[in-house]
């Protein structure tokens, strides 16, 4: 999780960075508006310093919060804070090194009841994340939750890319089943898991059928592939569970 973290911290304080900017920026666009409508009039006089900076001394900044999402059901076992990727040091020194922290979301370290406490599709997506490898505790969110009937598309393409579950929904609806989704995949996946069970059986009887005309190893294998638009790796894989 080393690179992980690394392009977090960096990325979070890059973020956080250019936030406050833009309050910077903002601010002084401000300055320079009252000072035109106060011209003439009585307005606070900024010093040399501070028109210049377009910040004064009496303006403040809002604090700024970056959250890290990690879209993984893996562990996160990585760094959280910048010191903890230094190497030993003196801590005479380490008490001038600015620290910076990560606050991390990870669905496999949060329990249930914290997810919940969100009021988004993000809770339904990182319930989902949490356990897409727990099929059977999955089946029993998703039927749980009736967000998950009537989920935004986005949120839905989300969790198909963070956790490959290939979900299918018709093009351009912007809500999805995600329920009906998970029934359909199961349905695919057991045709899927029916026809390749056809297929094993026909190739084993090619490799035999090959094997009786005294085809050769190599020759069988041409023949497979091209019979069952096999690459020849694959077919070389198929063929030689058959060949004794």
């Amino acid at each position: 999780m080393e690179n992980w973290a690394e392009k977090i911290l960096l990325q979070k304080n890059i973020c956080a960075v250019l936030q406050l900017a833009h309050q910077v920026a903002e601010t002084s666009k401000s300055h320079k508006k009252e000072s035109r409508e106060h011209a003439g009039g009585k307005a606070y006089k900024p010093s040399k310093d501070e028109y210049l900076s377009g910040f004064y001394k009496t303006d403040k900044l809002i604090p700024v919060v970056t959250l890290v999402i990690f879209y993984s059901a893996e562990k996160w076992d990585g760094p959280l804070t910048l010191r903890e990727m230094y190497s030993d040091a003196d801590d005479e020194i380490m008490q001038y090194v600015p620290d910076y922290k990560v606050n991390l979301i990870t669905p496999e370290n949060m329990l249930e009841e914290e997810i919940e406490e969100f009021r988004s599709s993000l809770k339904e997506v990182l319930l989902y994340i949490k356990y897409s490898r727990d099929r059977k505790k999955l089946l029993e969110v998703t039927q749980k939750n009736k967000n998950f009937r009537n989920l935004e598309r986005l949120a839905a393409e989300v969790i198909n890319v963070t956790t490959n579950s290939k979900l299918k929904y018709p093009k351009g609806q912007e809500a999805v089943d995600v329920c009906a989704a998970i029934e359909e995949m199961k349905m695919d996946s057991r045709i899927k898991g029916k026809m390749e069970g056809k297929i094993e059986g026909k190739i084993e009887g090619s490799v035999e059928a090959y094997r009786e005309f005294n085809c050769s190893l190599q020759d069988t294998i041409e023949r497979v592939a091209e019979k069952f638009s096999l690459s020849l790796q694959k077919a070389e894989e198929e063929v030689r569970k058959y060949w004794k």
